[in-house]
């Protein structure tokens, strides 16, 4: 998984940030308990926020319990546990499930396929749970796919640039949308931006990568504008106040502030220390060029 929806820890309280170690906590013993070991290692920060988003929202019957852990083998360290949190731990396995897959249909990567060949017998049952969000998942991934080797060696347009992000957004949006409720709408379109947002705020963050592997980036055809950092964010900035805007919408109590601290700062960590990076490497390399004139 990505893990660019996370805290702006500088800006929490000591006891916000104990609050979110919990959830990440309750989120990585759920899928130990659901899947063993071998589900740990699929752990996100991005499905942390939908599990604290859920619970907020839909205030389940929550407990606060501690265990040990491979992490913390000598001190029991404290975890929630809900439904919301259970079910963020089913789409969590699911959708590393079917990126192993889509990597290894894509890129032939070993490592994907072995992982997500381990995890099929417990994939087998979150099928049958969630048949709807599994078609939607491999329908969007199988979009992505064919676009991007539509486009593999030829240049983007920002349209196709919006459709093949909008493929992430819709398989996002369908994991928020927990139940067919009320908050049904609110929490798929906000879950499309945010979808939408991992897919750009990746691919910039793989540019320079994908570049040395001759491997498909949908940003390459935008690379030459000279504002292009600045274009990105821009890009970045409608997405995330679309889905701060959705957010809104919920009628949100408890962690409101931590959800807050995610939604309009903590998703800018990465590209922020990404741009910084490229900038330096930049200043770097020009001045490697001046010196050998």
């Amino acid at each position: 998984m990505f893990g660019y929806i996370v805290v702006n820890r500088p800006e929490l309280k000591i006891r916000e940030y104990e609050r979110y170690q919990k959830y990440y906590c309750g989120l990585c013993r759920g899928l130990r308990e659901e899947y063993g070991a071998v589900g740990q290692l699929s752990l996100s920060f991005d499905i942390t926020f939908l599990g604290i988003l859920l619970t907020a929202l839909y205030e389940p019957e929550t407990a606060e319990k501690t265990s040990l852990c491979m992490i913390h083998p000598l001190q029991k360290k404290p975890y929630l546990k809900n439904s919301c949190l259970t079910y963020a731990a089913h789409m969590n396995l699911l959708l590393t499930y079917y990126k192993c897959m889509d990597d290894w249909q894509d890129e032939r990567k070993t490592g994907a396929f072995l992982y997500g060949h381990l995890l099929e017998g417990e994939i087998k049952r979150l099928q049958k749970l969630y048949p709807e969000k599994c078609v939607c998942i491999r329908e969007c991934l199988l979009k992505t796919r064919r676009c991007e080797r539509r486009f593999a060696g030829r240049k983007m347009n920002e349209k196709a640039l919006d459709y093949i992000a909008a493929q992430s957004g819709r398989m996002m949006g369908e994991v928020f949308a927990w139940k067919k409720d009320e908050w049904e709408q609110e929490l798929r379109t906000m879950g499309f931006y945010i979808g939408k947002l991992i897919y750009l705020m990746d691919a910039y963050d793989d540019l320079e990568r994908d570049e040395k592997k001759h491997c498909f980036n949908p940003l390459r055809s935008f690379q030459k504008r000279a504002d292009f950092d600045e274009w990105v964010y821009s890009q970045l900035l409608m997405l995330a106040a679309a889905g701060a805007k959705e957010f809104e919408k919920l009628p949100i109590l408890t962690d409101g502030e931590l959800l807050r601290n995610i939604l309009y700062a903590g998703i800018w960590n990465r590209f922020l220390k990404v741009k910084e990076e490229r900038a330096k490497n930049h200043r770097k390399e020009r001045r490697e060029d001046d010196r050998s004139v």
